[in-house]
């Protein structure tokens, strides 16, 4: 397959990298508008297979197009490429505002159809599991999530001059940017959402906004879900997601399971169940773990001429309206 990138730094060259793995990618055209940002960039040490350009028209004799490029781009290159390119994947959120969010519910069907976003948490160990656990009603009921992410940019000398430290707007922020991941997990495994309450908070003098964020969010079937996301703490990658009979836990990058509800020690009283372990990485292969699954995904329907599930775009389009109509009180 020829692919075309948008995007070369950072989490454009992580994707890069991982595309390196898929023997079906021979050929990857990685984008930027402006060519003196890739002259000198070795693109080829990344993928032996990629190329620098700036000439959209290359863009649209790709098979695919994956755009990474910053959140504010990613609805104007759907629009200019949807009609050229058979196949698009773009990086979550997949839209800056929510007159975006409208302008892509509206495209034709048929062109949703051939788009993937990125909410690579869907293809988690973690997520993979409680889909499956709750589908077979195994853990009956899930009656709880709760997620914690934190690293300590915000005391990082220089942070301040970050994006991430700037008033840009609910999709920059730390809720925005990290906490978008479990609030596209909860709805698609809990359901309609309720409620959310969202409290922020700023430690670091290094910021213009709030470094920290807690969501506390109700779904209509009952179960609830507390979501932290921080740039100003110790480095956390936690999940417990509790259910009747059992809960699944992520530590890092260690994923297991609790069962059962019946578990009792020498005194006759109820004690943690015994764990069975169902991963144990680093946190860095854990999502990147999710990131070649969502790949694999994307690239398998891509170069069958499949379709992706209308359901999943729908998903893609409530999470970014979470977040976009999400406010502190």
């Amino acid at each position: 397959m020829r692919i075309g990138l948008i995007g070369y730094r950072r989490h454009s060259a992580r994707i890069l990298g991982l595309l390196a793995g898929f023997d079906e990618v021979s050929d990857v055209a990685v984008f930027h508008p402006d060519p003196a940002k890739l002259a000198g960039v070795d693109l080829a040490a990344i993928h032996p297979g990629a190329r620098p350009t700036s000439d959209t028209d290359d863009l649209l004799r790709q098979d695919a197009v994956l755009i990474t490029s910053p959140t504010q781009t990613h609805v104007p290159y759907i629009e200019e490429l949807i009609d050229g390119v058979p196949y698009l994947f773009c990086e979550k959120p997949p839209a800056a505002t929510q007159a975006e969010v409208e302008r892509l519910r509206a495209l034709e069907e048929a062109k949703k159809s051939r788009i993937h976003f990125n909410f690579n948490y869907r293809f988690s160990t973690l997520g993979k599991k409680a889909r499956e656990v709750i589908d077979s009603g195994r853990l009956g009921r899930p009656l709880h999530f709760d997620f914690a992410s934190a690293h300590g940019l915000a005391f990082k000398p220089g942070f301040k001059d970050d994006w991430r430290a700037k008033p840009l707007g609910p999709l920059f922020g730390i809720f925005g940017n990290v906490g978008i991941h479990y609030v596209d997990l909860c709805l698609w495994l809990l359901g309609d959402l309720e409620d959310v309450r969202l409290s922020e908070s700023r430690s670091s003098t290094e910021t213009q906004t709030a470094d920290s964020a807690s969501a506390f969010l109700r779904f209509r079937g009952g179960a609830t879900a507390a979501i932290f996301t921080s740039y100003a703490a110790p480095f956390v990658n936690q999940a417990r997601l509790v259910f009747n009979d059992g809960f699944l836990t992520l530590e890092d990058g260690r994923v297991r399971l609790f069962t059962p509800r019946e578990t009792f020690d020498s005194n006759g009283l109820f004690a943690t169940p015994p764990a069975t372990d169902l991963l144990e990485t680093t946190s860095r292969e854990y999502f990147d773990r999710s990131l070649r699954e969502s790949l694999a995904y994307f690239l398998a329907v891509a170069s069958s001429g499949g379709a992706f599930e209308e359901r999943d775009f729908d998903l893609a389009m409530r999470s970014n309206a979470v977040i976009l109509s999400t406010t502190t009180r």
